[in-house]
């Protein structure tokens, strides 16, 4: 008796068998995802990096017009970006 109790009060019950997603279920999902992917707009892409002596150099990449700079500092990461979109 007290293990039913017990199995009760679990959140996870191995006696039952959980169900698994229909054959429609996972189509409709890969379906979504395609979708969300296709009208996804692509973004610019910053990301830094430290050189051996400390020194926190910048990269970028701009998927809609194909241009990038690497290895350059703060100020000039920001000079860029405002150049990219006037």
């Amino acid at each position: 008796m007290k293990l039913s109790k017990m199995a009760l009060i679990l959140p996870f019950n191995p006696i039952h068998k959980q169900t698994k997603p229909s054959f429609w279920s996972k189509i409709k999902q890969f379906w979504e995802l395609m979708f969300d992917a296709s009208i996804a707009l692509p973004e610019l892409q910053v990301w830094s990096k430290r050189d051996r002596w400390g020194n926190t150099l910048w990269s970028a990449c701009d998927p809609l017009t194909g241009r990038s700079i690497s290895h350059i500092t703060e100020e000039q990461m920001r000079i860029w970006i405002e150049q990219q979109y006037r």
